[in-house]
């Protein structure tokens, strides 16, 4: 037998709730994305969400200022676009992220050249579309302390 996840418990149960309840509920979550969303952007590395051919769902602030993302439609972007290395990491036959680079330093173009650490992973989520969590660190002066 299958667990049922959370999202599918409140889903059979949200015709049993009242205006109140469900009221309180909307709230509950609504300040529990907020916490996360402050806590996502505290973080100093950029983190990115993006699907299967590359395309931005979510990005925080570090990850705003370190690409310079439009905050309205920075959706419509491809993430290769800044980091052109990236496009060899997803199967374009496929439309999947090439299963043996997951963590590489490499060279972000845009808006300023840089030096990055890169570390993608899988999203978990059980969904058909495949999503990744993809984290850039600045490391330029890192390098460039080391030369």
């Amino acid at each position: 037998m299958i667990k049922k996840s959370v999202r599918d418990k409140l889903y059979a149960r949200l015709d049993k709730f009242n205006k109140v309840e469900l009221s309180n509920l909307l709230q509950y979550l609504d300040r529990e994305r907020n916490l996360l969303d402050s806590i996502f952007n505290l973080l100093q590395e950029a983190i990115l969400l993006v699907d299967a051919k590359g395309r931005i769902e979510f990005f925080n602030k570090a990850a705003s200022q370190l690409l310079n993302l439009p905050k309205d439609n920075a959706k419509q972007f491809i993430l290769w676009h800044w980091v052109p290395s990236l496009k060899n990491f997803f199967d374009p036959t496929h439309g999947n992220l090439h299963p043996d680079v997951w963590a590489k330093e490499t060279e972000l173009i845009y808006p300023e050249k840089k030096q990055v650490r890169l570390h993608i992973q899988t999203f978990p989520e059980h969904t058909q579309e495949q999503r990744f969590i993809v984290l850039l660190q600045d490391i330029t002066q890192e390098i460039q302390e080391k030369e």
